[in-house]
Parts: structure tokens; C-alpha cells; sequence
């Protein structure tokens, strides 16, 4: 992400969204993504429209490694 890290934590403070502290990350394709969590769907369509991406749905999403042991 680089300088991008500083201008979505801004935008997010500014706009008092949800986002999450936590975050990780994935590759898909040989490509890896970024995951940014909200507490609040609307706060998840509002950082969509502003930055893009891919909004996944927490019951939908696939699991990512080690979420069985949290079970």
C-alpha cells in the first residue's frame, strides 16, 4: 500500500468510519490483496465508493488459513 496506508486511515478518521485495526491480506492469482474490516456495512459501501476494491461479505467470504482453530 505504501503512501495509500496514510491516505485510507485519514479518510476513515475523518469520516468516523469502522474500520477495524485488525487487517490482513491474500493472494488470489498471484496477486495479494488487502482486507480492511468494518463494524458497519454502510461504512464498508462508503470506503467501496471511495477507494474500490471488492466488498466480501463476512458469511460468504472464504475462510483464510487458521480459522478452524478459532472454532
Amino acid at each position: 500500500m505504501g503512501h495509500n496506508y496514510r491516505t485510507v486511515h485519514y479518510y476513515c478518521e475523518v469520516e468516523q468510519l469502522s474500520l477495524c485495526r485488525r487487517g490482513h491480506s491474500f493472494q488470489r492469482d498471484r496477486q495479494w490483496f488487502n482486507v480492511f474490516c468494518f463494524a458497519e456495512v454502510e461504512h464498508a459501501q462508503r470506503f467501496h465508493a471511495r477507494f474500490g476494491g471488492e466488498i466480501i461479505d463476512q458469511d460468504v467470504r472464504p475462510r483464510w488459513p487458521g480459522d478452524a482453530k478459532r472454532r
